[in-house]
């Protein structure tokens, strides 16, 4: 007899669709309210000219890209997908045909991931990808096999391991020493509001809260493997590790969806008997036989495979295991946030001027600019430019793609890109010269903050790039 019967975790599986189902809303939701800005044919990164080049270089290859937008990429047909995942993710809330709108759901998340070049290449992306992928096969009976609960199991301990292993062995002196977390709540991408109160904590405090993140990240999840007393542990410890992310810092729905895998550790008994009731799970028995247990136990081979390999234990004995041709579909991924920590916060902040002398800011709505203003709490959304702002300030002389197209867009005032910005300063007529100028930014204490109402300090670094109008 197995230590588990997935039909003790019956109502956990429906609660997961259900949450599942919100997690792929609020993605397609906040995908949505950017697409103009970022993959329209006036966007950042077109996805139109993105599909005609791969057609030039590699010619029609859905198993090198698979993705929707080969049979059409036109703005209309993007905002129809979009909206199209929208829809199934309300439905699938609501327990509506989940299987067909969980199959729908993947397949456009994966057109937009594999089409969208640099706004689309988080690891929360993926992960939604590879938990939506094994839900087709999971929701189609509640209760699941054990083995497929087994396999939601397994993904969030490689996930918490992975997290934790990278910053061991990645060499980085702030983890191995423990100070981290001294740098990590000013630095991470966006900060909010309880960011800066964090940060005013006391270094021995920080430092504690460093172990603490080891032993939440590497001891607890081997809980999971425990029976239910030890499980009930590993899903609090993991909860609240979540929590705690979620409130000092903006990772989109990244800690939701792992909020959402650990539920599948919480047995029925946690739960009051009506809602067993209510669901019609009382009386049902997990079936090992509903699905072919080949496909399960390859699913297991390899996510035990990619386990190895994503805390690099014996990772040339092992790369070979995984099909290369897979890896483009995002079935089984490797994880592992801030391996080595940003010990400054750098800002790229565009300026625009019409005479060159005078110079107003363009101040993108969540990434930090004004001095007097306080981080925002921007999660659930993702603002996937201001994202890439943190990623292009540590390599400040590279002038990416998109932030090319950036500046030509703000040279012709383009609407759908603007949008981005709390506020267009030069409304009127387009800027003369644009120039990108590189600010070191750090958090004010209390003491400043309280004599000038500044949450930031900053100095200015040097000017990284300068570019008069073409047509101006």
């Amino acid at each position: 007899m197995p230590f588990y019967s997935a039909a003790d975790y019956a109502i956990s599986q429906w609660l997961f669709l259900r949450v599942l189902g919100g997690i792929y809303f609020l993605a397609f939701f906040s995908l949505w309210i950017q697409l103009d800005g970022l993959y329209s044919s006036k966007g950042l990164l077109p996805i139109t000219e993105f599909m005609a080049f791969l057609k030039r270089k590699l010619g029609v290859r859905p198993f090198r890209v698979p993705s929707l937008f080969w049979l059409n990429s036109s703005d209309r047909f993007l905002k129809w997908i979009c909206l199209g995942g929208i829809g199934c993710s309300a439905a699938l809330f609501l327990d509506i045909w989940s299987v067909p709108c969980l199959l729908f759901l993947w397949i456009a998340y994966l057109s937009f991931v594999t089409a969208g070049q640099d706004f689309m290449a988080f690891q929360w992306d993926v992960l939604l990808l590879e938990i939506g992928f094994l839900s087709i096969f999971s929701g189609i009976k509640i209760p699941s096999s054990d083995s497929f609960l087994f396999l939601f199991w397994l993904i969030l301990f490689r996930l918490m391991i992975s997290s934790g292993f990278c910053k061991l062995m990645s060499g980085d002196p702030t983890w191995r020493n423990l100070t981290a977390l001294c740098y990590h709540y000013e630095t991470q991408p966006l900060p909010n509001r309880v960011s800066w109160y964090a940060h005013q904590l006391p270094r021995w405090f920080q430092k504690s809260s460093a172990w603490m993140l080891f032993i939440f990240e590497i001891g607890v999840p081997f809980f999971i493997f425990f029976p239910d007393p030890f499980r009930l542990f590993s899903a609090a410890g993991l909860i609240g590790l979540q929590v705690l992310i979620l409130l000092t810092g903006n990772y989109c729905f990244f800690n939701l969806l792992t909020i959402g895998l650990c539920l599948l550790l919480l047995p029925n008994s946690v739960y009051p008997e009506w809602l067993s009731q209510a669901l019609h799970l009382s009386s049902l028995s997990s079936d090992p036989s509903f699905l072919n247990t080949g496909i399960e136990g390859l699913a297991i081979f390899f996510i035990a495979v990619n386990l190895l390999q994503s805390t690099r234990f014996f990772v040339s004995r092992v790369e070979w295991l995984w099909p290369s041709f897979l890896s483009h579909f995002h079935l089984c991924n490797s994880y592992g946030l801030f391996a080595v920590m940003t010990t400054r916060r750098d800002e790229l902040i565009i300026e625009g001027s019409q005479d060159g002398i005078h110079w107003k800011e363009y101040e993108l709505r969540w990434k930090p600019g004004n001095l007097t203003l306080p981080p925002r709490q921007a999660a659930p959304h993702q603002p996937r430019l201001d994202w890439q702002f943190w990623f292009a300030a540590l390599r400040p002389h590279v002038l990416e793609d998109w932030l090319r197209a950036l500046l030509i867009r703000l040279f012709n005032n383009e609407s759908s890109v603007l949008k981005f910005f709390k506020t267009n300063p030069f409304s009127g007529h387009p800027p003369t010269y644009l120039r990108v100028m590189l600010y070191r930014y750090h958090f004010t204490d209390w003491k400043t903050r309280k004599g000038t109402g500044h949450w930031w300090r900053r100095t200015c670094v040097q000017e990284c790039f300068f570019t008069k109008n073409p047509i101006g």
